[in-house]
């Protein structure tokens, strides 16, 4: 044992004394009067500057994280070795060039080889630390696995929140059941109470559209029952009470619903390689390792997405979350509007919140275009366009922050033009047609007042933009219809689930069938209400279902596994409140 330690003493000497030489061979008396003469005498500063670069990459090599993969490295290695050829070539130029007087040359040769040398070891630098901070977190990782990583978050709120230490105990199914006082947590957490008291009277109006659903936890617990069977159902365990972060014996850890992993944020595939160990190619294992990543991702949001009534805690965190979603005014703690258990998701929040606009002036995008061009044709049934190339268009004019409402209108009043181009009906189309409105159809369409054939006029390009601008101001009436339309899908989404499938299934075994179509109709109402059907309606459905994916996957699903037994117990009492009066 002496004998090792003596070992990994002069071991560490080495590298402290390869270290200090590395950085002594970048201080300025050191490397400062070659590259003064590097003009004159560019193959000694090149020596010079080489050896400096060769001596801090290998610094940066043995600093870097242990956990790297070797296909990391070898992509650093090769960098490394392209910047030293380069290095070598900018300094066979320089030599060259000032062998034949051409100092001016040979002294920007010189500075290209050294400006490049130096972006190298700075990017070199980042990913070191990047995998330190990487390494990190890893070595953080085992706090946030299971159960155990949600009571170690719960008991860290807490303390910050200088809340009473939950009490934990198990039911009789082997469900852990954490208690917390609803009193206590709100008078401790008053933006909390005031979100969550706020939904209240939307959760009801949103139970009032939809049919009966069984709770989450009822749809959690039937689908573990039909997956594993009555053999893989939760022994009954122990009801001691214990801390919120202790460890307890009861029910084994398959027998808890905690995921895996509690991780937040938006899920990004793993960069993983496209090489094994030994160079050779292997896409087809990583495909399918990030194929099983993927349905694992997707079965846990599943499970965590369970459909609910709005008439419960859950139900009401999901409707409080679409209607902060829904708000223009953007939440953070300075301003006293972030609820207390929504702290570290004020960045994710703002993303979802700059989606949900850019859902709702896509939306009123593509009505107003419906609306026209049903006006140029006099036709009622007559569609956009090529629908999917204009939402395309509109997104990439709505992720540029320089666009402005005249850039959109103009964009729809182009749309409207070549959507309204209808050749005049021919004498058998009219005859099947059996009336005359195809006829008026296609007159009205060779010679609408506007001129559908030609290109968008001044009045068009201002027709649009008015509309538009009344569509999207939250204070006009159509501003606000719209917005309360596109909340009210997002809501009645986050309530029924990612499977509508599921979720008919789920109505139909509580009710015997007779409220399943209530359900399916009621996720295309509110935005049928404000004339978004048919085609526009199903495209606009399926970006709302994205944002409630998105919500539940960066918020909801950790939010809830961390903080659900406090929003069980102030949603309950809000609730009961609310019964009362």
């Amino acid at each position: 044992q002496s004998q090792s330690q003596s070992q990994n003493q002069s071991q560490n000497q080495r590298v402290t004394s390869a270290d200090a030489a590395a950085i002594d061979a970048l201080r300025d008396d050191e490397i400062a009067p070659a590259l003064r003469l590097a003009a004159r005498d560019p193959p000694a500063a090149g020596a010079v500057l080489g050896g400096a670069m060769r001596g801090a990459v290998a610094m940066i090599r043995r600093h870097e994280s242990p956990c790297c993969a070797i296909f990391d490295r070898r992509a650093a290695d090769a960098r490394a070795d392209e910047v030293e050829r380069s290095t070598s070539a900018e300094t066979a130029a320089a030599t060259s060039h000032a062998k034949n007087g051409d100092y001016p040359r040979a002294a920007r040769a010189m500075a290209r080889a050294l400006t490049r040398s130096l972006r190298f070891c700075f990017a070199e630098l980042r990913r070191v630390r990047r995998g330190g901070a990487n390494a990190a977190l890893a070595a953080l990782a085992p706090l946030a696995v299971g159960p155990e990583g949600a009571r170690w978050a719960r008991h860290r709120f807490a303390m910050r929140r200088r809340l009473p230490e939950p009490n934990s105990c198990f039911d009789v199914d082997g469900r852990e059941k954490v208690e917390v006082d609803a009193r206590a947590a709100s008078a401790a957490l008053p933006v909390t109470r005031a979100w969550l008291a706020a939904a209240i009277p939307l959760a009801h109006r949103a139970d009032a559209s939809l049919p009966r659903m069984p709770s989450a936890e009822e749809w959690r617990r039937a689908d573990a029952i039909k997956k594993g069977g009555s053999q893989n159902i939760p022994k009954p365990a122990s009801h001691a009470p214990t801390g919120s972060h202790d460890p307890t014996p009861g029910p084994s850890q398959s027998a808890r619903e905690t995921p895996a992993f509690i991780r937040a944020g938006r899920v990004h595939a793993p960069r993983m390689s496209a090489y094994g160990q030994n160079g050779a190619s292997n896409d087809g294992e990583a495909a399918r390792l990030l194929s099983e990543k993927r349905r694992r991702d997707d079965e846990t949001l599943r499970v965590s997405w369970a459909p609910t009534n709005a008439s419960t805690p859950e139900g009401c965190v999901r409707v409080a979350l679409a209607s902060l979603i829904a708000d223009p005014n953007p939440h953070t703690a300075d301003r006293g509007t972030l609820p207390e258990t929504l702290e570290f998701d004020a960045e994710r929040l703002a993303t979802l919140q700059n989606e949900f606009q850019r859902i709702a002036v896509s939306a009123a995008c593509v009505k107003i275009a419906q609306k026209s061009v049903r006006a140029k044709t006099g036709c009622r049934d007559a569609k956009i366009g090529n629908l999917p190339d204009f939402r395309r268009r509109l997104d990439v004019l709505l992720a540029d922050p320089t666009v402005r409402v005249p850039d959109l209108a103009a964009e729809i009043a182009s749309r409207v033009a070549s959507s309204a181009q209808t050749p005049p009906p021919t004498y058998a189309e009219i005859t099947v047609c059996g009336s005359n409105e195809h006829a008026a159809c296609g007159a009205n369409g060779a010679n609408g007042a506007n001129g559908p054939n030609g290109p968008p006029t001044s009045f068009d390009v201002s027709s649009a933009e008015t509309e538009l601008r009344g569509l999207t101001d939250p204070s006009a009436p159509g501003g606000a219809a719209l917005l309360d339309a596109v909340r009210a899908a997002l809501t009645t989404r986050l309530l029924v689930g990612p499977d509508i499938v599921s979720a008919v299934s789920a109505v139909s075994a509580a009710t015997g069938g007779r409220d399943a179509g209530v359900l399916a109709a009621a996720l295309a109402a509110a935005l049928a209400a404000q004339g978004l059907d048919g085609d526009i309606g199903v495209a606009v459905a399926g970006d709302v279902k994205a944002l409630a994916a998105g919500a539940m996957r960066s918020i909801g699903r950790v939010n809830w596994l961390v903080h659900g037994p406090t929003y069980e117990s102030v949603g309950a009492d809000l609730l009961a409140e609310d019964d009362e009066l």
